[in-house]
């Protein structure tokens, strides 16, 4: 996932993040229907159902400032694209919700800052 809503080049091979998240998506699938074989019709399913943050955040892949922030803010501030694409919240709304959240821990508020800069 290059950027922001940034769709990969057409041939490109997948980045370690876009494999563990095709990974546990197949994972997913195949454990909530018990069966040895997994649809594509099946994962499209799952997506829209559920997302792909869920898969996202099972995967051991580490996340960016903003998506760190936008995992705890986005349901809040109803960003749906984060859930189903994966693209964090912009990094003005991001700031505001730190910054109004009383409860935001440190590392959220570092996070921020680092949006800021």
């Amino acid at each position: 996932m290059p950027g922001r809503g940034t769709p990969p080049a057409p041939g490109s091979p997948p980045t370690a993040r876009e494999a563990l998240l095709v990974y546990g998506l197949i994972y997913q699938v195949h454990d909530d229907d018990h069966r040895n074989e997994v649809e594509p019709e099946q994962i499209c399913h799952h997506v829209r159902q559920a997302g792909l943050e869920p898969i996202l955040l099972r995967t051991s892949a580490p996340l960016t400032p903003a998506e760190l922030l936008t995992v705890r803010y986005a349901r809040s501030h109803g960003h749906p694209a984060w859930r189903y694409c994966l693209v964090p919240m912009d990094d003005a709304q991001l700031v505001r919700a730190v910054h109004t959240d009383r409860a935001a821990p440190a590392e959220h508020v570092e996070a921020a800052l680092s949006a800021c800069s």
